[in-house]
């Protein structure tokens, strides 16, 4: 959703056509990539046999919600995706702590490393290895999970497939998540006619709209707030996320309005 945004939205945030056309042209080869990247960090992940039942999970770092709305469904312990530095104050040795580090470079996810280290805590650090992050996370109870195309969805998929692995999180095909986004990058590619190409048909609708996405179940919930929020850092435009439940008195109001204006996608 990030990439066909980028791809195919007008911009308002200043940019003049030059600056716009590399905006897409860099958006377009991202995700004509991520297939490749999927399949790369695929062919690295390790495979373990051990069973975890953590008292709680927290993830940390680039792409913790994602992980966070594909585990809460199903997960049997309370998961938390920490926004900020460090960790909660209840994270101990039952616990387990998530960090991805798809670059590896980062300081405060470093630390974070050291914190759960310190107080006893199960690790599992996504990371390059041999990077300042990964040479951190040392221990018995830790568990590193090599990186190294530095792409964050693709090292959060290849940690749900591990989190499979351990029994505590739901069974992950990254090898149709790798077709998936192969099929999405040929459907709504810039070469695509308009009569065919959705992502296209998606710009001119929201073009001169403010959208508002809702999702009728958790996991689709946080997939509205995830498209709100690539609409708004890539469109430079406004874009609002909300529940299922708060659609119905919505429509009754645009629908009780003068102005009557409502457009389903």
């Amino acid at each position: 959703v990030d990439n066909l945004c980028a791809r195919h939205l007008p911009r308002h945030d200043g940019a003049g056509p030059c600056g716009q056309r590399a905006h897409q042209q860099a958006a377009a080869l991202r995700i004509e990539q991520v297939e490749r990247r999927l399949r790369v960090e695929a062919g690295l992940v390790p495979h373990f046999d051990t069973a975890l039942r953590p008292r709680g999970i927290v993830a940390v770092g680039s792409e913790a919600r994602l992980i966070r709305a594909v585990m809460e469904p199903s997960s049997a312990a309370p998961f938390v995706a920490w926004p900020l530095g460090g960790l909660p104050a209840w994270v101990g040795a039952l616990d387990l702590v998530l960090v991805l580090a798809s670059e590896g470079r980062d300081e405060s996810l470093a630390q974070t490393v050291d914190l759960a280290v310190q107080r006893g805590a199960t690790l599992m650090v996504a990371a390059p290895a041999g990077s300042p992050v990964a040479q951190r996370a040392t221990g018995s109870s830790t568990l590193l999970v090599p990186t190294r195309t530095g792409d964050p969805v693709a090292s959060a998929v290849v940690l749900l497939d591990v989190l499979h692995d351990l029994g505590i999180g739901p069974e992950v095909h990254t090898e149709g998540a790798a077709e998936a986004a192969d099929m999405v990058a040929e459907q709504s590619s810039p070469h695509v006619d308009l009569s065919s190409n959705a992502a296209k048909d998606l710009a001119l609708c929201l073009a001169d709209a403010v959208p508002l996405v809702w999702g009728g179940s958790v996991l689709a919930a946080r997939a509205a707030r995830r498209i709100a929020e690539a609409l708004r850092r890539l469109g430079g435009c406004p874009a609002l996320a909300a529940d299922a439940r708060d659609l119905v008195p919505l429509m009754t109001a645009v629908v009780c309005s003068p102005s009557n204006q409502l457009t389903m996608l």
